[in-house]
């Protein structure tokens, strides 16, 4: 388990390498994932990127990274609202399935 400290070293070098990056999401959403589970001292393999799931109304839908029990992250590119997102990440969430929801 990493301490406070060395989480919070991973943290403002991922600010400082990110924060002036073009923010696309195609383009750089798995790097800034594994970038930013790292942080944590997280294996990025341990989730899903782009994880495949059926929404309430029927359609499909993908969430950019998902670890059960842990995380679900919805990203957006830079510039693009983050209410959206929001509300996609929700809707996402309200549709797993309820062993989905637990760490497996």
């Amino acid at each position: 388990m990493l301490s406070w400290n060395k989480i919070e070293d991973r943290a403002v070098k991922f600010q400082m390498h990110w924060k002036n990056c073009d923010g696309n999401e195609r383009q750089e959403g798995q790097t800034f994932e594994k970038d930013f589970m790292n942080i944590f001292g997280v294996d990025w393999k341990d989730g899903f990127h782009e994880h495949q799931i059926t929404l309430k109304d029927g359609s499909i839908g993908y969430i950019d990274y998902f670890m059960p029990g842990k995380i679900l992250i919805e990203m957006k590119s830079k510039g693009q609202s983050l209410a959206k997102a929001y509300t996609q990440a929700m809707g996402y969430v309200h549709s797993l399935k309820p062993d989905r929801k637990k760490n497996e």
